[in-house]
């Protein structure tokens, strides 16, 4: 089992909770079955930062900032929780554009720990403290990377990321090696299935205050999660199948 806990940004608590992706290897099988959803060999991607309702297993909706993929490459033109996971093969060279749709005029950006970012000259709106950003009205921000080392990696916004990323900007990367059926550059990782693990946490009181525009009441040193979610869903709705009508913004 292979797992990747990403690096976090806090001044005071860790807003996110741990990531990982998660491979069963069966060396020497040839006819591996990679079945994890989200967008697949696409080098070209749009995204935009907006507001939806999460569903939470009690029935009620809580108020959430996520990536969504303007492109519609995967059949999800809304908000995401978590952000659409990114699928790509070792060597693609990866250019993705950033705009932000978030209420109350909020700045948004993304970071890519693991790999070397470069943001296109005259993108972006203002240089924030871990990259360049993008505002609701302003100009698209475009990053590009190349996917140079095989492994599962984490996307999130550099922004504010204590608030952002609890918000729900954050999402997967899985970089495929040269081989379809290995993990890493080694048969020993041959594997003959694929599953994705991306575990978060979610303080209602928060999302509610983010939503009023309450910021200055929000106190992230007390954050207290309450809810708990699989690839964005909670149970039941982590059994249910990919892309229910009834869960349009948790697709996974």
């Amino acid at each position: 089992m292979n797992i990747v806990k990403p690096a976090t940004r806090s001044s005071r608590v860790v807003t996110v909770t741990v990531m990982a992706a998660c491979l069963l290897f069966a060396a020497g099988n040839a006819s591996a079955r990679a079945w994890i959803d989200g967008i697949n060999g696409q080098t070209s991607l749009n995204f935009a930062a907006g507001a939806g309702e999460v569903s939470s297993a009690d029935g009620g909706a809580i108020h959430f900032w996520g990536y969504q993929d303007l492109g519609n490459n995967e059949g999800v033109g809304l908000p995401q929780y978590p952000g659409p996971t990114i699928i790509l093969n070792q060597g693609d060279a990866v250019t993705l554009t950033l705009s932000s749709n978030l209420p109350f005029s909020r700045c948004t950006s993304i970071v890519f720990p693991g790999h070397s970012v470069t943001v296109t000259p005259g993108t972006g709106d203002q240089d924030g403290a871990l990259t360049r950003e993008t505002c609701p009205g302003g100009a698209p921000v475009t990053y590009t990377f190349t996917a140079s080392q095989p492994g599962t990696y984490t996307y999130y916004s550099g922004t504010d990321s204590e608030l952002q990323v609890e918000m729900g900007l954050m999402g997967a990367i899985i970089v495929r090696p040269a081989s379809p059926v290995q993990a890493y550059n080694s048969t020993e990782t041959s594997f003959d299935h694929e599953v994705l693990f991306l575990l978060t946490s979610i303080d209602p009181t928060i999302h509610q205050l983010a939503e009023q525009n309450r910021f200055d009441e929000i106190d992230l040193a007390t954050r207290w999660p309450v809810y708990w979610f699989i690839n964005g869903r909670s149970a039941p709705d982590d059994l249910g199948p990919a892309f229910v009508p009834y869960l349009p913004h948790q697709p996974y």
